[in-house]
């Protein structure tokens, strides 16, 4: 029974400055994935592999641009492919709008960043020889998702459920809505192989938690608060 985001039915009060520069930076990037010829090569020269990442292969000469800890960063702005791409710049939008609103650009971009950097070096523990680059910013999505339950948990989530050939539209609590998504990565990361996978289940585990424990560090520092 897949489930589709739409809207939150929040208003918000700031520009969201830095949520749609990021959005800018991922479209641009996924289109020189799509359009240049060798599309691949971006993905292994700019994505996390954690053989590499943490020494257990040698990086392969034909990919070795930046360093591999650097690689945690720029991975955050690559995806595998058009519905990979969507529905994170869709989930961004969503939430990512609401959390810059509370916490202003700057305070965004750290907290952003950091659980980016979470989730991906959660992904690279749970497979340390895997060769496959991981791409995405699935982790620092699923922190701002780790703050936004915690924020606003009554709020409502616009949803569209397939039901086989029917389309389904509801408004559900983000909490729940929040609630049972961390449940499913939960129970796909027990079930799979973290090097075999092609989701980064521990990525958006561990940028998870990252928000939902940060967002307490945040909170504490915003001015806005």
């Amino acid at each position: 029974m897949p489930i589709h985001t739409l809207h939150a039915d929040l208003e918000t009060q700031r520009f969201p400055y830095f949520t749609i520069v990021a959005i800018l930076i991922c479209w641009m990037v996924f289109m020189c994935q799509v359009f240049l010829p060798k599309a691949g090569w971006i993905v292994f020269a700019f994505g996390t592999v954690p053989a590499t990442l943490f020494g257990v292969e040698a990086p392969n000469p034909e990919f070795a641009v930046i360093p591999p800890f650097l690689t945690i960063l720029t991975s955050m702005f690559l995806h595998g492919g058009w519905g990979h791409f969507l529905s994170n710049m869709l989930v961004l939008w969503i939430f990512g709008r609401a959390l810059e609103d509370v916490l202003g650009p700057l305070n965004f971009i750290i907290f952003y960043v950091i659980c980016g950097v979470v989730g991906t070096m959660s992904h690279a523990v749970a497979s340390i020889e895997s060769t496959v680059p991981m791409v995405g910013a699935s982790g620092a999505l699923a922190g701002v998702m780790g703050a936004y339950i915690l924020l606003y948990p009554t709020s409502r989530i616009r949803v569209l459920l397939l039901l086989g050939f029917v389309v389904w539209p509801v408004r559900l609590p983000a909490v729940l809505f929040i609630t049972v998504w961390i449940a499913l990565q939960l129970t796909f990361a027990a079930l799979t192989d973290a090097a075999m996978t092609g989701v980064a289940w521990w990525a958006h585990i561990g940028g998870f938690v990252a928000g939902f424990f940060l967002i307490f560090v945040f909170r504490a520092i915003s001015d806005e608060w």
